[in-house]
């Protein structure tokens, strides 16, 4: 498929991208941290979005911020307009789920760390419609509708990714991650 423009936001239900194609859009002007507590270099923050934020923006940009280098996440909240991901390891690809309407944010999970490209965000999203039914996957992007709480932990260390070519996908190298 020839896109123009960001991939993530061209892509509907059903698409493929390669790992490459994966890059947040939107803003988050509404997103909002405060430092909790700081203990042997750790750092632990609270991380506030509001209505219309773009959660992998607002992560990537927090990163960004804070020149992170290596964090994991959790959150809680609601979103609208999500588009998350299930990788198919054969074909080394995304394979794009739309979700629509207004979801419940059951659990926002991630990890940030650096490659060659810079900061990479790397986020799973599940959420539950107003049935009661669970989706989720790699996240592509979610707009917060009303809110998202995160907690993120800084880690005093630098974790490193690589791309594996056996899988297709940027990958932890803890040979060059260093504590």
């Amino acid at each position: 498929m020839t896109r123009t423009g960001n991939p993530v936001k061209m892509a509907k239900s059903g698409d493929y991208l390669r790992l490459g194609e994966v890059e947040a859009y939107g803003e988050a002007p509404g997103t909002t941290w405060k430092l909790l507590s700081e203990t042997g270099g750790r750092q632990t923050y609270a991380i506030v979005f509001r209505i219309g934020d773009e959660i992998a923006t607002g992560l990537l940009a927090f990163a960004r911020a804070h020149d992170v280098r290596a964090a994991h996440f959790t959150g809680l909240g609601a979103a609208r307009e999500v588009k998350v991901a299930w990788y198919d390891l054969d074909r080394k690809e995304y394979k794009v789920i739309a979700i629509d309407g207004t979801v419940e944010i059951l659990s926002l999970v991630g990890n940030i760390a650096r490659s060659a490209s810079g900061i990479v965000v790397h986020s799973h999203l599940v959420v539950g419609g107003e049935d009661g039914r669970a989706m989720g996957g790699h996240l592509l992007h979610a707009l917060v509708h009303p809110t998202l709480e995160v907690m993120l932990t800084v880690e005093p260390s630098t974790l490193v990714k690589v791309y594996d070519d056996s899988t297709g996908l940027a990958l932890f190298d803890l040979s060059r991650s260093t504590p």
